[in-house]
């Protein structure tokens, strides 16, 4: 008879798969929540310029039913120019982790703060003068549950690969 040949070793172990997987999963929560977190408290330190509205509107966005997009409701939509270190960019957040709602009063204040024309005070990063918000805001707690749940995966992964390694190479 023809046996399939057994997996074995680190490759072949269905809980080394797992634990890289929870290392995976865990690192896709904690980085881009991360991120925003340090944007966020480090903002704060970052030079400010002048700049101009040059475009504010309201953006609404239903996806048709078949779509399964997060991304529903409405946005505020404000672009806005400005110069750093004599070269001009454009930018267009506001604040950091700016995203769709489904209040659309909310959505429509930040247009109405903001018309076109309007002079304003722009935030940006010295070592990335393309990153820029115009209002400061504070860490998002969405993201700090992101990163602690991030993390618990990432050592969960990293304590079960430890163990299945030596599991293999104790033999026990």
């Amino acid at each position: 008879m023809n046996q399939v040949p057994e997996m074995t070793g680190p490759v072949g172990n269905p809980a080394n798969i797992w634990s890289v997987f929870f290392i995976l999963f865990g690192s896709y929560l904690f980085l881009p929540a991360f991120q925003n977190v340090y944007f966020v408290q480090t903002s704060g330190n970052w030079p400010v310029t002048g700049g101009k509205v040059v475009s504010s509107e309201l953006e609404r966005r239903w996806p048709d039913r078949g779509d399964n997009s997060f991304d529903q409701g409405y946005m505020a939509r404000i672009w806005y120019v400005y110069k750093a270190n004599n070269i001009e960019y454009m930018g267009h957040s506001v604040r950091f982790r700016d995203d769709y709602t489904r209040d659309i009063r909310a959505a429509q204040a930040m247009v109405k703060r903001y018309p076109v024309g309007q002079q304003i005070q722009v935030r940006f990063d010295p070592r990335d003068p393309t990153v820029s918000i115009v209002e400061k805001n504070t860490v998002p707690a969405i993201d700090c549950s992101k990163m602690g749940l991030g993390l618990l995966f990432v050592m969960f992964g990293i304590v079960a690969l430890i163990g299945s390694i030596k599991q293999e190479i104790t033999g026990r």
